[in-house]
């Protein structure tokens, strides 16, 4: 997975230095997801102390960690025994728990540090980075996808865990209407995929998508319009913004003086803004990972590279230019076929 869900001891939060508690928010960051259990016994056991306070409700309101509020949920506190910690973890679903100092040091073994089992792993708060979970979360938010990996698994362990939450995407993929109307199956399970994301059939949530007029098979543009409707988009639950920038240009040359997506859009990436994160996604076209494999199908045709990166100032202009040469584009020149599409939500 590329978050994991894990759980502080309470005594943690209650008794711990600012200093060793926002080193763990640092290490941990957006590739793992806290479970606070109920909001008000979590403010509670924070309260004791303003400078941790502070530090908390700064770090829930500006995205620096994920986190899942469980009213029906109790922190975990009282540790005697290590067992009870393991019966914690199954029964709330959760990989890690992190214990505060004392508990760590009475309960878990100088020499093995990270007590381990099939399932869990419990250990000492600066100990977090040398958990398997840990290190096997960092390692699906980077390394590529191979080919021949199952293509829901991909969905499930790298996308989804991402997606929680999210109330806008901006997937740009400049191919993704030439893949779909050469009659590969990628584009249209991508989408699809989108469109299962509860959280994105919310009233003001959308997907925009930014890509290229196809060049081949000729079509006519006004036809456009009525592929993304009827044949792209299958479950109209969710608002879609298609912004597509102009023909595809068959040189470089071409493409360098008058394409658009060459100039703004030419690497692909997937932009998740949601309630816990901001994250930038890289990879080789997004929607081809997911057309058919010859050899064996519903498996990745060819390996990808695959990223996860801290959103920033620059994702931000490169997506805002991209976005506006569509739309000046769109608005006078129509010999270039620029123009902009929404699927409003059918229900």
């Amino acid at each position: 997975m590329t978050v994991f869900d894990f759980t502080l001891q309470k005594e943690f939060l209650e008794n711990s230095k600012r200093m060793y508690q926002e080193q763990l928010i640092n290490t941990v960051g957006t590739s793992g997801r806290l479970m606070i259990g109920d909001h008000e016994e979590f403010i509670s056991a924070v309260q004791k102390v303003d400078s941790i306070r502070i530090l908390w409700r700064d770090v829930l309101t500006s995205k620096r960690i994920r986190y899942l509020v469980k009213t029906d949920a109790k922190l975990l506190s009282d540790v005697q025994n290590l067992p009870k910690v393991e019966e914690y973890l199954s029964k709330e679903n959760l990989k890690l728990a992190i214990l505060e100092d004392e508990t760590a040091e009475l309960l878990i073994d100088e020499e093995e540090p990270i007590y381990v089992t099939s399932t869990h792993e419990i250990c000492h708060q600066s100990k977090v980075s040398s958990t398997k979970i840990f290190k096997n979360t960092q390692k699906k938010r980077s390394d590529p996808i191979l080919q021949g990996t199952d293509q829901s698994s991909i969905w499930i362990e790298r996308f989804a865990p991402l997606m929680r939450g999210s109330y806008e995407i901006n997937l740009v993929d400049r191919h993704l209407l030439q893949q779909a109307l050469t009659s590969k199956k990628g584009p249209g399970r991508f989408i699809d995929n989108l469109s299962k994301i509860p959280s994105l059939k919310q009233e003001g949530s959308k997907v925009n998508i930014f890509c290229e007029t196809p060049q081949t098979p000729p079509i006519n543009p006004n036809e456009i319009e009525d592929f993304i409707h009827q044949d792209l988009i299958k479950n109209k639950n969710i608002e879609f913004n298609f912004y597509i920038a102009g023909t595809h240009y068959a040189t470089k040359k071409a493409r360098r003086e008058r394409s658009i997506m060459y100039r703004y859009g030419s690497s692909s990436y997937l932009q998740v803004f949601s309630k816990y994160a901001i994250e930038v996604i890289e990879a080789d076209h997004f929607t081809e990972m997911f057309n058919d494999n010859f050899d064996r199908r519903g498996t990745v045709p060819k390996e990808v590279r695959f990223s996860v990166k801290e959103f920033t100032s620059k994702h931000e202009s490169g997506l805002k230019q991209l976005k506006n040469a569509i739309e000046e584009a769109s608005s006078r020149d129509h010999k270039t076929y620029s123009t902009i599409i929404t699927i409003n939500p059918s229900n």
